[in-house]
């Protein structure tokens, strides 16, 4: 007679009885074949803590980490991630045209008069990092990388 771990009666549960999800399914995710599912949810091999992190991934239910880390003092809080504020995003990006504009007013009062001096090049070059700024301050805005490590929501 096989005896059950609390784990495995958690896949025994969560596969046959309650099947939630196709044991053929999970398996190919996890990258296993459907025997060795079988054998874990019927308590005849353990399933292997390494993989753990990955079945509540696939599946997308927590009780499985959940099993892992109960008696342990901790629990799992999914990742921050930082949404993105429209309205910025729209005033930066305003801001990149206004720039823009600048931008093409100078270069044509430098053609106007038909050469291109020091001044004009510096003219160019300053405008031309005026809009720089703004575009990186559109992207800044628009990946919310306000932290460095957090995902951009999309």
């Amino acid at each position: 007679m096989v005896q059950f771990s609390g784990f495995q009666q958690l896949l025994f549960r969560k596969f046959l009885q309650e099947r939630h999800w196709r044991v053929d399914e999970i398996a190919q995710k996890l990258n296993v074949g459907r025997s060795t599912m079988y054998r874990w949810i019927d308590g005849e091999a353990h399933f292997p803590v390494d993989l753990v992190g990955m079945l509540t991934i696939v599946t997308g239910d927590r009780d499985f980490i959940d099993f892992v880390l109960q008696g342990t003092g901790y629990t799992l809080a999914p990742l921050p991630t930082p949404e993105v504020e429209v309205g910025r995003v729209e005033a930066e990006t305003l801001d990149v045209a206004r720039e823009a504009g600048k931008f093409v007013g100078v270069v044509q009062q430098t053609l106007r008069d038909g050469h291109i001096d020091r001044k004009d090049i510096e003219s160019i070059c300053s405008a031309g990092r005026d809009l720089q700024r703004e575009v990186e301050e559109v992207r800044v805005a628009a990946e919310g990388t306000a932290r460095p490590g957090l995902r951009v929501a999309k």
